[in-house]
């Protein structure tokens, strides 16, 4: 069965009394679960490759002219579900495979593998509309088609097998357009052509199975260049074939637990702090709006909010709290959105200049680290944690005392499951990004200035691509993201929405489960707090999380 996660419901194929493939909807409760009345599409014919685009989800279907199609589904309703009619297909249907949703810097769309007119196999895309499905002409491509398989998107390009016009199988890159097709040429590959299978996404390049030039099944890597592609030097004895199949890409622990999910129900929280009694206090949210309040304890106010992450590993989020006088650091242990334990981390001595910068998961480990700062000498060293307890240091690097650069944020930035840190130079705005590996900073990238007027505000996942961007408020309060892959700036996206009045950016998360980043904002005067749901790097709307006034003490932990 094709389960399909689609915001807060599951979509797939089921069957009724009268008939045996239709399209269904649940939100995990039976009044909940129920079946889409879909016109124009045939009855007991499958419905295949769910895939959600944007703020549908497409899925190929028979019409009932027997036409193998496209469709569209909001999901919800019987009108918000129809066929997209498909100009340049085979008469017998366009018949989509291996739909695969692709992030742009225009938004959202799908690559598919379709049938033309003349019916040839290509490689077509579509933005969910008619007039946004067309097939992508691709040079060198053989004369019965491409013939499209396995598609795979690493970043703002596909991979995938194809043929060209020698009709020999290889693998070729997209990036959507025609200028931006072309097979990879592989030294070292079997002549006459080689069929890639597995492709599979592994930190910033592709892994896959392939057949050398002596006929031997081995391990193959690429970053979509014929430099970047080779065949992984393995010894797998006497057969000489290693012959991978099923590759998987693993993390180096579990996955990170979701940023400030505090009560671990899959959805991010906010948390509040009462300037008066030191108390906190965790908001849950459920569908995008305050749902309950968990008391979090209140350490008093002589310890200050330093932070938060696992820094136990248990798959929730914590406080990490610190005390003014001492430089004690603790993690306020939280379960179920309220306090369970405090333990002591570390001390960081005033005399010593040493404070805390950062926190992430600078190691791979799925435990949150924090990254420190030495004002007398410059000097960023990671403080690795594991079971509540500073156990190591790492030196990380340095960067002399009063030069401009600063940590201003810590994000995946380059896709490889670790942690990076986000530096900015106060006098050019320049940005870099220091790259991690094992707790220590293994390169640096320089990613360049923004645009005038434009100020930094935060990170995250805003394609759900697996590498965070780079979010700035412009002058005129508007959303601007560098989209970002292998630690690189590749494009500039506007969310579409612009600040309402006396509204700041406070945070990202995922505050209605659905798998992908929203933004949030927060009013200091009123306490109103909103959140814009990211949907392909665009903000449709806010929408109101709910009010917690400043006069009663509580401010939004930060």
């Amino acid at each position: 069965m094709d389960l399909t996660r689609f915001g807060d419901e599951v979509l797939f194929e089921g069957a009724d009394t009268t008939n045996p493939a239709g399209l269904w909807a649940t939100n995990g409760t039976a009044s909940g679960t129920h079946e889409i009345a879909v016109n124009g599409l045939m009855p007991n014919n499958a419905i295949e490759d769910l895939t959600v685009v944007g703020a549908n989800v497409l899925f190929a279907g028979v019409d009932t002219s027997g036409r193998y199609g496209l469709w569209t589904t909001d999901g919800e309703t019987t009108g918000g579900t129809k066929e997209i009619l498909v100009g340049g297909a085979s008469s017998a249907g366009v018949s989509p495979t291996d739909l695969t949703a692709f992030p742009t810097a225009f938004g959202e769309v799908a690559l598919f593998a379709g049938l033309d007119a003349g019916g040839r196999e290509g490689l077509w895309l579509t933005t969910g509309f008619t007039a946004g499905t067309s097939e992508i002409a691709v040079n060198g491509a053989d004369a019965s088609g491409v013939d499209p398989a396995n598609l795979t998107v690493l970043g703002n390009e596909a991979f995938f097998t194809g043929n060209d016009a020698s009709d020999h199988q290889g693998l070729w890159v997209t990036d959507g357009t025609t200028g931006g097709t072309h097979e990879v040429i592989i030294n070292g590959a079997k002549s006459g052509g080689i069929y890639p299978s597995g492709l599979t996404v592994v930190g910033n390049k592709v892994m896959f199975d392939d057949v050398d030039a002596s006929g031997h099944h081995g391990l193959w890597v690429t970053d979509g260049t014929t430099s970047g592609t080779h065949e992984i030097s393995i010894d797998p004895g006497a057969g000489n074939d290693l012959t991978p199949t099923d590759i998987t890409a693993l993390p180096a622990s579990f996955p990170p637990p979701l940023q400030e999910d505090f009560n671990f129900d899959g959805r991010s929280d906010l948390l509040w702090r009462n300037a008066t009694t030191g108390a906190y206090l965790d908001w849950s949210i459920v569908n995008g709006a305050h749902s309950a309040n968990h008391a979090a304890g209140a350490p008093g106010t002589a310890w200050s909010y330093a932070g938060d992450g696992d820094f136990n590993g248990d798959g929730t989020a914590d406080i990490l709290i610190q005390n003014k006088t001492s430089g004690v650091l603790r993690d306020w242990d939280l379960a179920n959105g309220g306090f369970a334990s405090v333990h002591s981390i570390g001390t960081l001595a005033p005399s010593s200049g040493l404070t805390v910068a950062q926190a992430g998961d600078f190691n791979g480990d799925s435990t949150t680290d924090l990254l420190l700062y030495n004002t007398k000498t410059g000097a960023f060293s990671d403080w690795i944690i594991s079971g509540n307890a500073h156990m190591s240091s790492k030196a990380v690097g340095a960067e002399t005392p009063g030069n401009g650069w600063k940590a201003i944020g810590v994000g995946d930035f380059n896709g490889d499951g670790v942690s990076d840190i986000l530096l900015q130079n106060s006098t050019t705005h320049a940005l870099q990004d220091w790259q991690m590996a094992h707790g220590t900073r293994e390169a640096v990238a320089s990613l360049g200035a923004p645009a005038t007027g434009w100020t930094y505000v935060g990170n995250g996942d805003l394609l759900s691509n697996g590498t965070s961007d780079i979010l700035f408020e412009t002058s005129v309060h508007a959303l601007e993201a560098w989209q970002m892959s292998g630690g690189k700036h590749t494009a500039t996206l506007n969310l579409g929405i612009s600040l309402p009045t006396g509204f700041a950016f406070e945070k990202t998360g995922d505050f209605n489960g659905d798998g992908k980043l929203d933004v949030l904002i927060y009013n200091a005067t009123t306490g109103a707090a909103e959140d814009g749901l990211v949907s392909a790097g665009h903000i449709s709307a806010w929408h109101a999380i709910g009010t917690l006034a400043p006069p009663t003490g509580w401010h939004l932990a930060v």
